[in-house]
């Protein structure tokens, strides 16, 4: 018997998607690309081949990413080799996650809201992914559920 992993892999390998899904990495490691400040105010909307469109909280910030534009692209290339990006473009829009302002004795900044899940519904998609015999498996769902239920919040 062929375990799932085994034939996610051979798939990945028959469409050619091994450059994609690397390029896709960037979505998982932004904050530590470009650092807390930049990320709270814009993220990796999506990645159309080899443009990266990144949601932007205001036209201020959308201008001076603009101007950085080549040294963002550096740095994200520094990171996915020769599998990187050729082009980001920018656009305006609200954030996915919840961000509020806060404050402390450094002035303003802004903070995420933690995202906490409904336990009984965590439990019980727990329960019927604990049927899987992949461990991994079972662990990328339950973070697939998770990431898919921030974005309702």
């Amino acid at each position: 018997m062929v375990g799932i992993a085994a034939l996610i892999g051979e798939l990945v390998q028959k469409r050619r998607w091994e450059k994609v899904l690397h390029r896709h990495q960037l979505f998982e490691c932004w904050e530590v690309l470009v650092g807390l400040d930049l990320s709270l105010q814009a993220w990796p909307v999506v990645l159309r081949g080899t443009v990266l469109w990144v949601g932007v909280h205001d036209s201020v910030w959308m201008q001076q990413l603009t101007l950085q534009k080549q040294q963002l692209l550096e740095i994200i290339n520094q990171q996915l080799g020769e599998d990187g990006i050729t082009d980001i473009r920018f656009k305006l829009e609200a954030p996915a996650k919840s961000v509020t302002p806060a404050r402390n004795d450094q002035g303003p900044f802004m903070r995420l809201k933690p995202f906490v899940a409904d336990p009984v519904r965590e439990k019980a998609l727990g329960a019927l992914v604990s049927t899987l015999d992949d461990k991994d498996l079972q662990e990328g769902f339950m973070k697939l559920w998770r990431a898919m239920e921030s974005r309702k919040s």
